[in-house]
């Protein structure tokens, strides 16, 4: 029997770096995990690579959490596959990201799911893009919406273009979207550029905007074209410009009648009109309702004070009457409209377009 295996968690604690480094492989894998609990970040990091990896997957997971905490780079690279894949969750989160980092790829894609998911925004924010070159694609698409917000753009910029493809991008917060590439937005799939939701959408850079592809872009819905800011939109080249305007659903619905027709600007003001045509009104009458009913549906573009320019046919009679309102009406005595009272001429029809 070892006679290191004798010694009290207390004795193990005081060991020199020395005494570590001079015991052998079976004295280390005689340790018991209380012992094994008992070594201090300094012991361990101050072990041989052979001595290291003779620790079973039992003594690794009994390493504590404070001596985990301080474990450097070369001591993470120097464990066995088996070792770094028995890692518990635990540990994991308490990995500092440059010994995230030191792992070998084969390690880190030989975790779980549930140890992947033991790792912390603030670990994976530390990590190069060639550490996370480290995960596999399916690994990639399982981290959870706060691992990928802990990426900085830098990182998503630099994944190859299946690790990019995994992602859930819906996931990424506007400030990551923000930053994304034109590249790496060209490089999504059209299932994730169709997904950005509306605060992505308009936190996206003009060139971003315009890296995505026009197919895509013309799949979007209403509320991800409403969107693009004024702001996107003066900085898009034509080409992109095009493209938008291209992404806007167009619905053209053929509408036939067989005595009459009400077209106006505005659903509702058209129904209005329609509704009077059907109760037995002619079409001055639905022409007046449906000027009355634009006038409430888009008051910033119709009204009093408007223009008009009419063409009445008269069946009984058949006269026809031309009505041109796009001027100053000529039988108007500008000096005797002046002396009327103030009030008439600031309130209702009498304050519209008078000199």
């Amino acid at each position: 029997m070892s006679i290191v295996s004798s010694l009290t968690t207390r004795q193990i604690a005081t060991l020199s770096t020395t005494a570590i480094r001079a015991l052998s492989t079976t004295d280390v894998a005689a340790l018991s995990t209380t012992q094994v609990g008992a070594l201090t970040a300094s012991q361990i990091n101050a072990m041989e690579t052979s001595d290291l990896t003779a620790l079973d997957t039992n003594q690794v997971q009994s390493i504590s959490t404070a001596a985990i905490k301080s474990l450097i780079a070369a001591t993470i690279t120097n464990l066995a596959d088996t070792q770094a894949a028995a890692l518990t969750t635990g540990q994991i989160g308490l990995l500092q990201a440059y010994a995230v980092e030191a792992l070998e790829s084969t390690d880190v894609q030989a975790w779980s799911t549930t140890q992947l998911g033991a790792l912390t925004s603030r670990q994976l924010a530390g990590l190069t893009t060639i550490a996370l070159a480290d995960f596999s694609d399916t690994q990639l698409g399982q981290m959870t919406s706060s691992q990928l917000r802990g990426l900085t753009s830098t990182q998503l910029n630099g994944l190859a273009t299946t690790q990019l493809n995994a992602l859930d991008v819906i996931s990424l917060s506007g400030t990551q979207v923000a930053g994304l590439s034109s590249t790496a937005i060209d490089n999504l799939t059209s299932t994730q550029a169709r997904a950005f939701t509306v605060t992505q959408v308009t936190a996206m850079t003009a060139t971003g905007l315009a890296a995505v592809d026009s197919a895509d872009l013309q799949a979007w819905s209403t509320t991800q074209l409403g969107a693009i800011t004024t702001r996107q939109l003066s900085q898009l080249t034509t080409t992109a410009i095009a493209s938008a305007a291209a992404a806007t659903p167009v619905t053209i619905t053929p509408v036939t009648a067989q005595r009459g027709m009400v077209v106006a600007a505005h659903p509702q003001a058209a129904a209005a009109g329609l509704a009077v045509l059907q109760a037995g009104g002619n079409a001055i009458d639905a022409a007046v309702a449906t000027s009355l009913a634009v006038g409430v549906a888009e008051p910033y573009g119709s009204g009093l004070g408007g223009k008009l320019m009419l063409l009445y046919y008269e069946a009984k009679s058949g006269k026809t009457t031309v009505v041109d309102g796009m001027d100053a009406a000529g039988s108007l005595e500008v000096e005797s409209y002046k002396q009327r009272p103030a009030e008439d001429r600031s309130y209702g029809y009498g304050s519209v377009c008078v000199p």
